[in-house]
């Protein structure tokens, strides 16, 4: 699924099911003025080139609620890549995912409610400019650096997440 410039994208009780491609996100590239995915689930998608091997979110607002990615596969960076000035996500879960899970890029990022459990990949790579994580799990994700989650953001606040069996082989097992 490809969208256009300034729309707005919204999927809602949505399953996208193997799917693959040879560059890029496989099941979702979402680029418009605002887009919502909400109870979606994505299972076995691949990319075996550059980019996200599951979807591509940039928007102005990208809101995702109820969100499952299990089974993808890249030869590449993240499974989920989100670029929006203003980001929530809200019960986003990952599993079987062999590499990194989200990577994230914002000005006022919030991130609720979800489980990251991606294995051999970081939980979530961050750079934002005030970034609030509540009642998340880290769980046994692996990285270089930050394990559970890489942070280049400016301001980040942190409530009742849990971290447990995360593993850097440079720095920050849990938190870089």
């Amino acid at each position: 699924v490809s969208a256009r410039v300034n729309t707005v994208r919204a999927f809602t009780d949505v399953d996208f099911v193997d799917h693959e491609t040879e560059e890029g996100s496989s099941a979702v590239y979402a680029y418009a003025d605002e887009v919502v995915l909400r109870n979606v689930v994505v299972d076995g998608s691949v990319s075996d080139g550059w980019g996200p091997s599951a979807m591509s979110l940039s928007a102005d607002r990208v809101t995702m609620d109820g969100v499952t990615v299990l089974g993808v596969a890249g030869s590449n960076n993240e499974a989920v890549y989100v670029n929006g000035d203003v980001v929530d996500v809200t019960g986003l879960s990952f599993s079987d995912v062999p590499e990194s899970c989200l990577e994230v890029y914002g000005q006022d990022v919030q991130i609720d409610g979800s489980t990251f459990a991606c294995g051999v990949g970081r939980g979530v790579y961050l750079s934002a400019d005030v970034a609030v994580l509540s009642g998340n799990l880290f769980d046994g994700n692996e990285s270089t650096s930050g394990g559970a989650l890489y942070s280049g953001a400016g301001t980040i606040y942190s409530h009742g997440n849990v971290y447990t069996g995360n593993t850097a082989t440079s720095s920050g097992g849990a938190i870089y």
